[in-house]
This record gives structure tokens, sequence and C-alpha cells, in this order.
């Protein structure tokens, strides 16, 4: 029987990708299997949101490959991609959530978009999510000021 956790759900071969003259990744290759926490570090400006924007799609590569959940994104159409982007959890620089929400607005944001659950079946999965990571008791009165912290609103 195969072990899903040696199967790797994001694969990058040879990756290259420039923006104007500056070559920000240079024929990066890597492997995330299942179950594995990758930490992407580097100095400022050394391609670390560029390679998760060409993983999700948001930017084209200048030449490699990226397979996500063994479907190669490059290749995908706006809805596909959309679809591979539903299954991954990605948060950019400054946690980029909308600081005008509360929250529950952010966490239910996506959850409104892209599934077909009932309101109360939204709100109980946001109540379950926040519980989740410690925030239960703050989560209807939290507001997001830009540098993640809340504030009451």
């Amino acid at each position: 029987m195969k072990d899903d956790r040696s199967e790797a759900l994001i694969r990058i071969a040879d990756l290259q990708k420039a923006l104007g003259e500056q070559k920000v990744r240079k024929g990066i290759s890597l492997q995330v299997r299942r179950g594995e926490t990758v930490a992407v570090l580097g100095r400022s400006g050394g391609g670390k949101s560029v390679l998760l924007k060409l993983i999700i799609g948001l930017q084209t590569p200048d030449a490699g490959s990226i397979q996500v959940a063994g479907k190669e994104i490059t290749k995908l159409d706006e809805n596909q991609l959309n679809d591979v982007r539903k299954r991954i959890g990605f948060l950019f620089q400054q946690a980029a959530l909308y600081d005008s929400l509360t929250v529950e607005d952010n966490v239910a944001f996506p959850l409104s978009r892209h599934t077909k659950m009932s309101t109360d079946e939204r709100n109980n999965r946001v109540h379950e999510l926040l519980a989740d990571v410690g925030m239960a008791a703050t989560w209807k009165r939290c507001r997001l000021r830009s540098q993640g912290a809340c504030r009451s609103g």
C-alpha cells in the first residue's frame, strides 16, 4: 500500500523568473510532501513572495515546471487555477487580510466565495476554525490593524 505522505503535493523543477533585468528565481527545484511544513527564508527582495505567487499561479514563470497536487499549474485556465488555490492555504506579508473587516469576516470571506455553505453553516465553520487557534472568545469584536493586531470596533 502506498504511503500518501511520500507523494509530493508541490513539485517545482528548474523554475526561473525575472522581473525586468533582475533574475529573481534562477533554476529552483523543490518538493513539498503531504504533512510537511516548509518555511521560505531570505533577504528582502530575494524572491520569497514571487515564489509563492508562482506556486499559486498569480505570476507565470519564465521557464520550469510547477505542479500542485499533480496538476501543472502553468497550463491551467483561471477557473482551474481557482480550484487548485482553494486547496492551498497561503498568507502574504503583514498578514494581508482586510483590515476593515472583523477576524470573523476575514475567515468567512473565502467560504462565502468558494462554497455553497448556508450562513449558519459558514458561521459554525468560522467559529470552529477560530476556536482551533484560540480565538473563540474574541472573534466577533476583533478588527484587524495593518500590523495584524486586534482593536475594538
